[in-house]
């Protein structure tokens, strides 16, 4: 039977990151253990990391939907904030800001974890926290700082494009941001052509996923399909009847194929 190429892969990048750091960062601290003592430490780790395996898997699904959820709370506040009347804030959709929120949830993962593990093993944790550091060869603690300061780049730069995506509509205008963009852009009412409602779309295999959205036309070529920035029809529409309040036509269509 030929290795899974993706464990290989995995197994290689586990290697080299321990490796790297016990060159980087060796463990120097010395304790006094009798065999006994030692021994008895290694089956409480054994136990220990039963829970610390649950601990991180709640964390790295859990994490990211969490501060997510706050950084959209954030986001309606500086959004609605900002658009006074008569200008209305669009906002996009939540689950956006689960992207910054995987990348904080790993740059602050050992922090978390670490205080978790405090409250749950109590003064047995730097007993198993020191044994886990002589069993790795390194120190955990700066390893995982290093790695902290590396995602936090991706997180800065994913938080600041999903805080910045918006639509503000205003008297005569609204104002576009999508999430890839580092600048809004700004359209006239009458830039637009038509606005199109889908049952579904065509996807990359050929298949037709029903999902329904929008999907606004402008004179450029240019088209903006609403179904990656809001949620729902629900959401959309308030965008949409003020598109058609201002005279822009819409139809109705049952496949978009674009």
């Amino acid at each position: 039977m030929n290795p899974d190429p993706t464990e290989v892969l995995s197994q290689t990048l586990t290697a080299g990151l321990k490796s790297y750091f016990r060159k980087k960062f060796p463990f120097r601290e010395e304790r006094s253990f009798l065999p006994d003592e030692w021994e008895a430490l290694g089956r409480k780790y054994k136990r220990a990391k039963v829970a610390t395996s649950i601990i991180a898997m709640l964390q790295f699904f859990g994490m990211p939907v969490v501060s997510g959820w706050v950084f959209y709370r954030l986001y309606l506040l500086i959004g609605h904030g900002m658009a006074s009347a008569p200008k209305v804030f669009h906002p996009a959709t939540w689950t956006m800001f689960i992207i910054p929120g995987f990348f904080f949830g790993l740059a602050t993962f050992n922090t978390v974890s670490t205080l978790l593990q405090m409250l749950l093993f109590g003064a047995n944790y730097r007993d198993l926290e020191y044994y886990h550091n002589v069993k790795e060869g390194y120190d955990n603690d700066s390893s995982f700082r290093l790695i902290s300061k590396i995602l936090f780049v991706p997180f800065a730069i994913t938080l600041f494009m999903t805080m910045t995506t918006m639509i503000v509509t205003s008297q005569d205008s609204f104002s576009y941001k999508g999430f890839t963009s580092l600048l809004p852009k700004r359209y006239k009412y009458n830039d637009v052509t038509k606005v199109t409602f889908y049952k579904g779309f065509l996807t990359n295999k050929k298949t037709i996923n029903f999902s329904p959205h929008y999907v606004v036309f402008f004179k450029n070529g240019n088209r903006m399909p609403t179904n990656w920035y809001f949620d729902g029809i629900a959401e959309t529409v308030p965008f949409i009847e003020t598109l058609k309040r201002k005279g822009i036509a819409s139809d109705s269509a049952v496949i978009d194929d674009n």
